[in-house]
């Protein structure tokens, strides 16, 4: 079974441990009932912020936990921060994608979860930056690659839970085409790469950094597809990180090829592969 009370205890305490999120924002999407909260309301803040540069945009969408369904993939073309207050959830309604990070622009997450996307390229198809922080991203599926990102770019996620999400060929979790990536304190459960890279498929030229967290019962499906945990064909460094029952025909927990692996400080436990 996946430790997802260890994963919610480290969403909800590992968050607190940070610094707060600043209060101030250019853009509320709500009225402070759920009513108000659609993806018309959205758009609307949304792509206003777009017009005018980028900055932050906000929810007032009541007291309890809200969904709010897209039904159409959002481009990211100014710098912009969207901040959940850890109530609220974007959800592709098992139809879209939700973000398309332009090139140099940069898409920031905070305290807030990400769900139900279907593309070729999962939940947000990066080209510039992406940071997230105390946010999940669930149950999200790519019929090509990146269950949950597909990245050409940037990606820096602290404290992020990135479980339940599969792709038809690499990186259930997280496809690191190009660019780099940054991992502290998070996880990667149950996600399934069907070719390679349950959790992370990183290819050539990539620089891969992960400090701190779990990946637990991620998968390929594939024959002979490698990395139940990590593919990695790039630069990968990996500190204090526990690998467990993670599973592929080749490279259990990771498979590391023409690229550069450095491991400390870490645990394997129970992971398995057909051919070593």
């Amino acid at each position: 079974m996946i430790h997802y009370r260890y994963l919610l205890i480290l969403f909800l305490v590992g968050g607190l441990a940070l610094a707060p999120w600043p209060a101030l924002a250019d853009g509320i999407v709500g009225t402070g009932s759920p009513e108000s909260c659609t993806e018309s309301a959205f758009d609307s803040v949304f792509y206003t912020l777009q017009a005018s540069g980028g900055g932050t945009l906000t929810f007032n969408c009541g007291v309890a936990p809200h969904t709010i369904i897209f039904t159409a993939q959002k481009p990211v073309s100014a710098d912009t921060t969207l901040l959940g207050g850890r109530l609220v959830t974007l959800s592709g309604g098992n139809v879209t994608s939700l973000f398309q990070v332009y090139a140099n622009q940069s898409l920031t997450l905070g305290e807030i979860t990400v769900t139900r996307s279907y593309s070729p390229v999962g939940a947000v198809e990066n080209f510039g930056r992406l940071t997230m922080r105390d946010s999940q991203m669930l149950n999200n599926t790519a019929t090509v690659s990146g269950g949950a990102i597909a990245s050409y770019g940037e990606v820096s996620l602290t404290n992020v839970i990135i479980a339940g999400n599969s792709a038809a060929q690499f990186g259930g979790g997280l496809w690191l085409d190009e660019g780099r990536a940054i991992i502290r304190n998070s996880q990667f459960s149950a996600n399934t790469g069907a070719e390679g890279g349950g959790g992370i498929a990183a290819s050539v030229g990539t620089s891969l950094t992960i400090e701190g967290g779990q990946f637990a019962t991620n998968k390929t499906t594939g024959v002979f597809a490698e990395g139940g945990g990590i593919r990695s064909t790039g630069t990968l460094t990996v500190t204090n990180t526990m690998f467990e029952r993670n599973s592929a025909s080749r490279g259990g927990a990771l498979f590391v090829s023409d690229g550069t692996a450095t491991l400390s400080q870490s645990e394997f436990r129970a992971n398995w592969a057909a051919y070593g």
